[in-house]
């Protein structure tokens, strides 16, 4: 599989990915074995990505997600894809969150994937589009947390921009620390 190069086969890998949960399953657990064939992949999608490869990557995605997945380094790694070629990821994965009343409710699955691909420019929108559902702001907050704790300086500041939008998560938060 790494030695896939060439666009319109790496599509069809991917699309097969995307569709096949036995097939995604035996790719996400032989991970660690293949880390460096897994890197080799990632690079050719990237050298060959183009617009078509986003819905299938997107569609991987939530499929990880759904197979409880939701930390393995090939979503770590599409996250990565997505946030290099993809300025509003954060949008997108928000909307397709938002159709679905049930997938809201685990919004904390996203967790990994959203604290890769958020930006601070997009922290604003992010919060936007959860802000009436009060029930999912500590989500959103361990989500901003996560940025912080995982991606340095960037974090920081993405995790900072939060403060902004969920004060009152942010100062109950300092206030149980204190206790």
């Amino acid at each position: 599989l790494s030695n896939i190069s060439e666009k319109d086969i790496l599509k069809k890998m991917l699309t097969a990915l995307s569709q096949d949960e036995q097939f995604l399953k035996m790719f996400v657990e032989g991970e660690s074995a293949y880390e460096s064939e897994d890197a080799k992949i990632i690079e050719n999608v990237v050298r060959c990505y183009n617009a078509d490869f986003k819905d299938i990557l997107i569609k991987i995605v939530f499929k990880l997600v759904d197979l409880f997945e939701q930390n393995s380094m090939l979503l770590k790694n599409i996250a990565g894809v997505l946030k290099r070629f993809e300025p509003n990821i954060v949008e997108i994965i928000c909307r397709e969150i938002k159709k679905d009343e049930a997938r809201e409710k685990i919004l904390f699955e996203f967790e990994t994937f959203l604290s890769i691909v958020l930006t601070k420019e997009k922290v604003a929108s992010f919060v936007e589009f959860f802000k009436e559902n009060k029930t999912v702001h500590w989500i959103l907050y361990g989500i901003l947390y996560t940025a912080k704790e995982t991606r340095g300086a960037e974090g920081l500041s993405i995790y900072e921009e939060g403060r902004k939008y969920l004060e009152a998560v942010y100062a109950d938060n300092e206030k149980r620390r204190e206790e």
